[in-house]
């Protein structure tokens, strides 16, 4: 089962302009860590597996939407609890939390990474949704996060930057080498305050590269940083073909710094 992200957002929030990245496609590079990890119990092939089952998103392919049921009458014997997020639910004000985010991304990223220009400030929006129960009883995760993206020009190279802030629910340590992980490298590690840093290096068809930081934290809350070398904003940026315009350290030091918070 795929979560339509895209289905659960525009309900929620209403439709937003097309951008380069967007929740699909930032869930999309976790895809290979969580595909087909979700809650479901009394699963045959799992027990004759002997998987242990997590709390997981699968989410579809861009521009493949699969629609999920309004009134799901799940199983009796598939009933599952209710997928919940970690941390505490922030008590700030959504639109004072964005706008207090866009200048802290400006900043941090401006403070990473001496002398880049951005192409303006950061548009950083809100996504707030809870678990979706679905017909075979299993369950769209829910999802709190506030996510801003910008061109970036640096050290002589042009793409698109993504932060995301969010309250956390996947499992963001790498994956197990296999044969689907060509073009694609996970390194995991320790940050100085204890949180996870999981780094991802994937090269696509076309020339398209990307490195993403992901840093768990321990109230709760993670960040994730990408890094495209996407030409603009648009959903149908073509890519530069460059290499990256930030590198993976100066990546890891806007997703460790403070003051993306969900906590101020």
């Amino acid at each position: 089962m795929s979560v339509d992200y895209r289905s659960l957002l525009d309900t929620t929030i209403g439709a937003e302009p097309p951008t380069s990245l967007d929740v699909d496609e930032l869930m999309a590079a976790s895809r290979r860590r969580l595909n087909r990890r979700r809650w479901a119990v009394g699963s045959v092939a799992a027990a004759a597996l002997g998987v242990t089952l997590a709390v997981a998103v699968a989410v579809a392919g861009p521009g493949r939407p699969v629609l999920g049921p309004t009134t799901p009458t799940p199983p009796a014997t598939l009933a599952t609890p209710k997928p919940t997020l970690a941390g505490s639910a922030p008590s700030e004000d959504p639109q004072a939390a964005k706008a207090r985010l866009a200048a802290a991304m400006r900043t941090v990223v401006l403070d990473a990474v001496p002398g880049a220009r951005l192409g303006g400030e950061f548009d950083v929006r809100h996504h707030d949704f809870d678990a979706t129960l679905t017909a075979d009883g299993t369950w769209y995760a829910p999802a709190y996060l506030f996510q801003g993206q910008q061109v970036i020009d640096a050290r002589g190279r042009h793409g698109v930057i993504t932060v995301s802030v969010m309250r956390r629910l996947l499992i963001d340590e790498c994956p197990l080498a296999t044969p689907e992980s060509s073009g694609y490298t996970c390194e995991q590690s320790t940050g100085p305050n204890g949180e996870l840093v999981a780094v991802e290096r994937h090269t696509g068809a076309g020339n398209m590269r990307q490195n993403a930081v992901k840093v768990d934290r321990a109230d709760g809350s993670a960040v994730w940083v990408v890094s495209r070398n996407y030409v603009d904003l648009t959903s149908t940026s073509p890519v530069t073909g460059a290499d990256l315009p930030l590198t993976v350290a100066q990546l890891t030091a806007i997703a460790l710094d403070s003051r993306l918070t969900l906590y101020p």
